[in-house]
């Protein structure tokens, strides 16, 4: 399904609110894990956080990002 965008979008609406936040999060942490995030990236989050509900701020994404590259811990929490 994660190969598959618009299959991934799909099935994303089919779940538990619970289960959204917690694809978002994996979702954010695999877009920075090598370091950089692509323009499709940034559209799937923007894409699937509108799905879920979620107000979209990229410069969260881009904080996670430098820390990363910092070598610090990564943590955030994403909005009601």
């Amino acid at each position: 399904v994660i190969d598959d965008t618009h299959l991934f979008l799909s099935d994303l609406r089919n779940l538990n609110p619970i289960e959204k936040r917690i694809i978002l999060q994996m979702l954010v942490y695999c877009s920075i894990i090598d370091g950089r995030i692509t323009y499709r990236e940034k559209e799937l989050l923007a894409s699937a956080y509108e799905i879920c509900g979620i107000h979209f701020e990229f410069k969260t994404v881009k904080r996670l990002l430098h820390q990363f590259r910092s070598g610090n811990l990564l943590e955030f929490d994403l909005p009601e």
